[in-house]
């Protein structure tokens, strides 16, 4: 009873400074974790205001993920992306796209497909001109660690690790307030230099990064979340060109993982339709790249006319 009382005082609005502090704390063991794993692996942890740096134009960025819709994209949407700033999240490099950046996170034990990728794919040509930046969300094992360790030699001078900071309500009234809180809290430094916010997805915690980078329109591609099929199962001649026959994500459909609760407090398209709204009130966008996404009921289409 006394618990349940305490819970529902934090969650409640007036609970904000103290969400926030415990984020601040939480974030600053993560980065304390975050050294010890980059001592173990030899990768650098993320300094996310160097890579601000490094990015020429802030007005695009493409989180490219898995869905089917992806195949329903032009030559010249992909050339309209090529001069923006764009990420692939873990299986895109079975597309023949090569983004600016792969991000990556552990990946199921069992899965032997993920070994391929990092053993076959990536060892390929295409990607020993131009390599592209690597991020590395943390180790959660020595198995973890024994997996990126199978990076390929060119990629690892440009691949770094990161960590996360969490929201610790429950309650979706005031999920928003608080990722807002947060990430002012990483801009004043508090929630470590190498820390993005995560929700249990790559793609949340790279519209997180891409907040924290200061980008005007953020595109996420191929994130359809309905169920569908992965872009290498509509099309095959993804696989056969880089020597596979399969490729599993390591989990099960019939819809995708990131949308089930579990026991998760927010499932994927709830925390991004809070992004949306903060991005809105500052004059900036998060759109969704394919009408047929589950995200397209509350985030806008881009049109890949704008530009």
């Amino acid at each position: 009873m006394l618990k349940a009382l305490l819970r529902g005082l934090l969650d409640a609005p007036a609970g904000l400074p103290a969400r926030l502090l415990m984020g601040v704390i939480w974030a600053q063991k993560q980065s304390k974790l975050l050294a010890r794993w980059s001592e173990a692996s030899h990768f650098l942890p993320l300094d996310i205001r160097e890579l601000s740096k490094r990015i020429s134009s802030k007005k695009y960025l493409f989180i490219l993920a898995s869905g089917e819709s992806v195949e329903a994209l032009s030559s010249k949407d992909f050339e309209m992306m090529s001069r923006h700033t764009t990420i692939g999240v873990n299986a895109w490099p079975l597309h023949p796209f090569v983004p600016d950046y792969y991000a990556f996170e552990p990946f199921d034990p069992e899965s032997r497909d993920y070994v391929q990728l990092f053993t076959s794919v990536l060892s390929q040509q295409r990607f020993k001109v131009n390599t592209p930046g690597l991020l590395l969300f943390r180790p959660h094992s020595d198995l973890d660690l024994s997996r990126y360790s199978l990076i390929p030699e060119h990629f690892r001078p440009r691949a770094s690790l990161y960590s996360r900071f969490v929201p610790v309500t429950r309650k979706r009234k005031t999920l928003g307030r608080e990722i807002k809180g947060l990430h002012e809290a990483q801009e004043l430094g508090l929630l470590g230099k190498s820390n993005v916010m995560d929700l249990g997805a790559t793609v949340i915690r790279m519209i997180s990064l891409g907040y924290i980078l200061g980008f005007q329109n953020v595109v996420l591609v191929g994130a359809d979340l309905n169920g569908g099929r992965y872009f290498w199962e509509a099309n095959g001649d993804h696989l056969s060109r880089n020597g596979l026959t399969s490729f599993s994500p390591g989990f099960s459909r019939p819809i995708h993982e990131t949308m089930t609760r579990a026991n998760k407090a927010f499932v994927m398209s709830e925390v991004v339709e809070e992004f949306s709204e903060i991005f809105h009130n500052e004059g900036r966008k998060l759109y969704v790249a394919s009408p047929s996404s589950l995200l397209s009921t509350f985030l806008p289409v881009f049109r890949w006319s704008v530009e």
